[in-house]
């Protein structure tokens, strides 16, 4: 009597539909002058209403685990290791930002699922205008609205829209009006109001003389030039 095998053999469900299909195999198990025949327990994890009955071959399946137990009608069992079914998708990205206005960002993909090989297929476009890298990850890409078509080696495909934006240019701007000048020669009472916009985030200041308020007093004369920087520096 030859052992019993079973081996599965998988269509992974696609992203819009519950169409996977799980077929088993078996073979040996027998003892000699007994007619062959098999019976399969099927189980889903963390299903416990899917009772399918005993049969070789199910289709219409969703994504999950599905543990086959294989019993010979000689009494032999082999229990098939599990089988996964996860249709393609897009698990998880990463962003990086264009820091400062025409600048640069990147972004990478993780696909997952579907029947694949060796790698996914990638195709990116940048507005709808297809660009060259065939890869999970795009870098030093300019302000655009990018999106990736991944598939897999049955050439089911998912597609994501990712944006890259521009901050505002960072700009500074004297509130002319509020400016004082210094009272008299040698004394040390003036000021200087200044307004930042654009950019990203909280704003730094550094000015020729070493302060770092937005708005400096106590100012002798003189001529002032402040450095001021974002969250991105």
């Amino acid at each position: 009597t030859s052992a019993l095998n079973a081996s599965a053999t998988l269509t992974q469900p696609t992203t819009a539909n519950n169409n996977g299909r799980i077929t088993i195999a078996a073979s040996g198990g027998i003892i000699a002058g007994q007619s062959a025949s098999y019976t399969y327990i099927w189980k889903k994890v963390g299903d416990a209403t899917f009772q399918p009955g005993s049969v070789s071959q199910l289709t219409n399946l969703s994504n999950g685990t599905y543990n086959i137990t294989v019993i010979s009608s000689s009494g032999c069992e082999f229990n098939i290791p599990s089988v996964k079914l996860e249709a393609l998708q897009i698990s998880s990205n990463q962003i990086t930002k264009i820091k400062c206005k025409g600048g640069t960002g990147s972004i990478s993909v993780t696909a997952t699922g579907g029947t694949i090989a060796v790698d996914y297929k990638y195709k990116w476009f940048k507005n709808n205008v297809e660009i060259s890298p065939t890869t999970s990850t795009i870098t030093g890409q300019s302000e655009g609205t990018y999106r990736v078509e991944i598939r897999d080696d049955n050439n089911v495909m998912v597609s994501e829209n990712y944006p890259l934006t521009d901050p505002a240019l960072l700009e500074i701007e004297e509130n002319i009006a509020l400016r004082q000048n210094v009272s008299c020669n040698g004394a040390g009472n003036g000021k200087i109001f200044i307004t930042a916009k654009g950019g990203t985030g909280a704003y730094k200041y550094l000015w020729s003389n070493g302060s770092t308020a937005q708005n400096p007093e106590n100012l002798i004369k003189g001529k002032y030039s402040v450095k001021v920087t974002d969250a991105k520096e």
